[in-house]
């Protein structure tokens, strides 16, 4: 889905100085560098399977703010000035005082309209500098502190805030804080609650339907691909997912792993439905990787796999399991 840059503006959090410098100024959009660097940072950010989503606590000081923008009562720049603020505020307590440069920024995808926040940490880069003297020119290399990530780059730290509810996705790295490891991003700045991102929580039940397979002596890479055939299907026309609904389903043969699965789902936090990102979940259902202890590596489409007139998982007489491909035509050797 296409993006569409309104406004953007850039902070300056330098922790080498111990000074923000903040801008009164909008970025210029019509450069197609800044542009290019705008948007591809705010997409990639925005179809990351590893953001969470969240929603703002009741005394969230940035949801009160982000109300009087929304009203009329504060301007974008001033808000995203107090956010500039609010973050280096956190990040001068941390063990991490790396330089940052915090953007903020109106956006439209599709017919919803957002308000992002991306944080740019700086790094020491190389560059060429041209000295040019009575002797004539001397090209030189030097160090740069203040390199930003290029493009194509994953943020560590961000967030959007969908306008129409108030819903947020972020994504941030834990800082010790006064000797606390906190996630400074949600916990302090924003002040919201999260949920387990779609790459977490795919990883989870399906780590949880293995678990209970091998308690229940059942084959868990079949378990395991259920799991994942669930999810693909689900995603084909909701981005909801029950982990318990799917536990039903996987375990269909067996009230005990049902019961069992829902409790470790408690414990886990996955009880209740979850968003998962659609084009993950579908992707991330379409194949299945086995490996051996023998150091074979199989890699099988989901739909074979729990089709015996494919697939076959053999248990011999002897406790070793063997793997039946059947109906095979032809075989290409990869390189």
């Amino acid at each position: 889905m296409d993006i569409i840059i309104k406004r953007a503006v850039l902070h300056i959090l330098d922790f080498q100085s111990n000074m923000t410098v903040t801008s009164n100024q909008w970025l210029d959009l019509s450069d197609p560098v800044v542009l290019e660097f705008v948007s591809k940072h705010a997409a990639n950010s925005m179809s990351d399977v590893g953001r969470h989503r969240g929603t703002f606590q009741e005394n969230s000081r940035f949801s009160q703010m982000l109300r009087q923008y929304l009203s009329g009562a504060m301007d974008l720049l001033t808000l995203s000035s107090h956010v500039a603020t609010m973050i280096y505020d956190q990040i001068v307590q941390s063990d991490s005082l790396d330089s940052t440069d915090m953007m903020m920024l109106e956006l439209e995808r599709g017919e919803e309209q957002y308000l992002g926040l991306l944080c740019f940490q700086n790094k020491m880069g190389y560059t060429h500098q041209v000295f040019s003297g009575e002797d004539g020119v001397r090209n030189e290399i030097m160090r740069h502190y203040s390199i930003l990530p290029n493009p194509n780059q994953k943020l560590s730290s961000y967030a959007f805030v969908r306008l129409s509810d108030l819903t947020v996705t972020f994504s941030d790295k834990k800082r010790t804080i006064n000797g606390e490891q906190v996630f400074a991003l949600p916990e302090k700045v924003l002040q919201c609650t999260w949920q387990h991102s779609s790459r977490e929580t795919v990883k989870m039940v399906n780590k949880i339907a293995t678990k209970v397979a091998e308690e229940h002596g059942s084959n868990s890479t079949i378990a395991v691909s259920r799991s994942k055939s669930f999810i693909a299907q689900n995603a084909e026309t909701s981005d909801v997912l029950s982990p318990v609904d799917m536990g039903r389903e996987v375990f269909a043969e067996s009230s005990v792993m049902q019961n069992e699965f829902r409790i470790q789902l408690q414990e886990a936090g996955l009880d209740k439905p979850v968003h998962v990102d659609r084009p993950y979940a579908q992707k991330t259902g379409r194949n299945h990787k086995i490996k051996t202890d023998t150091g074979i590596e199989i890699t099988i489409p989901v739909d074979y796999f729990n089709n015996e007139h494919y697939v076959e998982f053999i248990n011999n007489p002897d406790g070793t399991l063997s793997i039946a491909l059947k109906n095979i035509v032809k075989i290409t050797n990869r390189q």
